[in-house]
């Protein structure tokens, strides 16, 4: 185990971001590209310049591709995959899952008693649970709202809802004979005017 840590340790002193050629120049210029250029610096290892990537900076073979931990990585995307762990492996559950599918495979892995990297099962399932919680009381707020709000507008004003209801037809069909009437006599009128005035 002790040997294992060591070469970890190794491997963390070796680890290098590699930069573009310019990158520190141009902020467009990300990732890392192989400088060709007929006079680069770079390319022709000249000294003060950047150094390029080697076969010198790779990882020793015991500790390739294993996690900070020291665990073979499996990456877990559906229950098939959980059958297939072997002890002492590293889980990391895929970040495409949906929600209901990661909860699902979580509480399986908890069963196995599985090491996931990349998610903490007891405080993910808690935050879950509260967020969850509230959503519903959210829920029963709003809906109490709409039904206090409905319950007012009906003990305000009862009587005159159903008098509505009841004679509003009427009423408005009175209301347009009238001024039917009323645009008649005012054209009768204007006629029996202009006819005196010929006379």
């Amino acid at each position: 185990m002790k040997e294992l840590q060591a070469l970890l340790a190794i491997r963390q002193k070796k680890k290098r971001k590699f930069l573009r050629q310019q990158a520190s120049i141009y902020s467009k210029l990300k990732g890392w590209r192989k400088p060709k250029g007929l006079h680069s610096k770079m390319r022709r290892h000249f000294a003060g310049h950047r150094k390029m990537p080697n076969i010198g900076y790779r990882a020793p073979k015991v500790v390739r591709y294993l996690s900070q931990e020291g665990l073979k990585i499996r990456f877990v995307q559906t229950e098939k995959d959980i059958q297939n762990l072997e002890p002492g492996m590293g889980v990391i559950l895929s970040s495409r899952l949906g929600l209901k599918k990661k909860i699902s495979l979580l509480e399986q892995l908890k069963k196995i008693s599985a090491n996931v990297l990349n998610i903490d099962i007891d405080k993910f399932m808690t935050t879950i649970a509260k967020t969850r919680e509230e959503a519903k009381k959210s829920k029963k707020e709003k809906v109490a709202k709409k039904e206090a709000s409905k319950a007012k507008e009906k003990v305000k004003e009862p009587g005159k809802e159903e008098n509505k209801s009841k004679t509003g037809k009427f009423e408005n069909e009175a209301e347009q004979l009238d001024e039917q009437k009323a645009k008649r006599e005012q054209m009768e009128s204007e006629k029996r005017k202009v006819l005196e005035k010929r006379k």
